[in-house]
């Protein structure tokens, strides 16, 4: 497990290298939603990550607050609550 703090750490780094992840919402019940693109905002405060795909002028935030964290070696997984779970891989 790994704090909010590192991971918060690592999506800024994502952010100031304009890393191109993989990222995948899966929902309970629902089909997963990918998107590739890169992380475009943080606000610390309400731990709320924005993703961005230029190419298509979409944005999709997703609040990680209460989320507990596993950092990998290019990736990092949130699981924000019992139903739903964040992936982000380095691509």
């Amino acid at each position: 497990m790994a704090s909010s703090k590192e991971a918060l750490d690592r999506f800024r780094m994502w952010k100031k290298s304009n890393t191109v992840l993989k990222v995948t919402v899966l929902t309970k019940g629902e089909k997963p939603e990918t998107l590739t693109g890169t992380v475009s905002a943080i606000d610390e405060e309400l731990l709320l990550i924005g993703f961005a795909v230029p190419r298509i002028k979409w944005f999709r935030n997703v609040c990680l607050d209460g989320a507990s964290f596993t950092i990998g070696k290019r990736s990092l997984l949130a699981e924000i609550s019992a139903e739903e779970v964040l992936t982000c891989e380095e691509l």
